[in-house]
């Protein structure tokens, strides 16, 4: 074969090949199975006039797939994925506790509300048992905001074990150690309390702590203009990673690393920042919604987030890559959607 031939050959294949393979590639990505965002979904206007909603929902980052969880009529106060995403436990408007397979076939009471007066919620590491913060329905003294307590709940039904802890908030953290919880008093204070109910140890100012992955550092909101910052467990080597002149919200700590997501209010997008405060920059400029729900959530290998934004003046879903390429919408109707979660692998 001549030689000019020969060479022509090996270009066009060498090209065919290169072109296949970035066909391939991006068929792959585009291919590749959606995997799945959890949120809580208001009817239209619901949040201003206080009725209806919300009930909570299921969908793929694609936008297709969508499945709702809990019955029509329910409203969810508060929703957490098991450590292994097979199930999801919430809390339902009047306190009862409840946990639904994420095909939602099977629904479970584990805690009716005229046992406990639930509020918040959060799994143990291996799924076993659920920290929650409740009040006692029975005890008249005061008023329930003011007698609230933590409590054990074993995830496959049996009898709470409360702990001596006492003024508790809204916002249990279990440690991903499993020895230790972390909540806010509800007056600005963070404790760490081990499991059994011992070693209480108060961390300063501060409210709804979220834990690094590695259990070693506490995130949380301090005043003055709701910053952000971050603490040892051990109740040392606090700092301040954030302080402007706006409200933050909504932290969340990555799955993988060190890094913190937030929001900020006025319209003014949502951040990454490394856990010592360096490295601050934003990811997109769509705005969180500022609600009690939560606002933003990581996907599980710390590659993507999800977050809620009334960008197109409603609130609706959206998946973005942490480096802030590659946004889909993943919901997009008129009811008000907030609150995603990534579902866990």
């Amino acid at each position: 074969m001549p030689a000019l031939r020969l060479i022509g050959l090996v270009l066009v294949a060498t090209v065919a090949a290169s072109v296949l393979a970035g066909a391939s590639d991006d068929s792959a990505r585009a291919q590749s199975p959606p995997e799945t965002i959890a949120f809580l979904r208001f009817p239209p206007d619901a949040l201003e006039r206080d009725v209806g909603g919300p009930g909570l929902f299921t969908i793929g980052t694609n936008g297709a797939g969508l499945r709702r969880l809990t019955p029509r009529g329910t409203r969810v106060l508060s929703y957490q994925w098991s450590p292994d995403g097979g199930s999801i436990a919430y809390v339902g408007w009047r306190g009862s506790l409840w946990t639904v397979r994420r095909d939602g076939v099977e629904t479970q009471l584990l805690v009716g509300r005229s046992r406990l007066h639930c509020v918040g919620l959060s799994w143990s590491p291996d799924g076993t048992a659920l920290a929650v913060v409740a009040g006692d329905p029975t005890d008249t003294r005061r008023t329930p905001a003011r007698t609230r307590h933590l409590y054990i709940v074993p995830a496959r039904g049996g009898s709470p074990t409360r702990l001596p802890s006492a003024h508790v908030g809204y916002s249990p953290a279990w440690s991903p150690r499993g020895d230790e919880i972390a909540y806010d008093t509800g007056a600005g204070e963070v404790v760490v309390v081990r499991i059994d109910g011992t070693d209480e140890r108060y961390m300063g100012g501060g409210g709804g702590p979220r834990w690094s992955p590695d259990g070693t550092s506490l995130v949380f909101t301090v005043s003055r203009y709701a910053s952000i910052a971050v603490e040892d467990a051990n109740g040392t080597a606090r700092h301040r990673l954030t302080d402007h002149a706006y409200n933050e919200y909504g932290e969340e700590w990555s799955p993988v690393g060190r890094k913190i997501l937030y929001g900020r209010e006025n319209r003014e997008g949502i951040y990454v920042i490394d856990a010592d405060g360096r490295h601050d920059r934003r990811i997109t400029s769509d705005p969180p919604i500022p609600a009690v729900w939560g606002a933003l959530g990581w996907s599980a290998d710390g590659s993507s987030i999800a977050y809620d934004t009334d960008r197109t003046g409603n609130g609706d879903i959206y998946a973005i890559d942490a480096d802030g390429h590659n946004r889909v919408q993943v919901t997009g109707t008129s009811d008000v959607d907030v609150d995603p979660s990534w579902a866990p692998r």
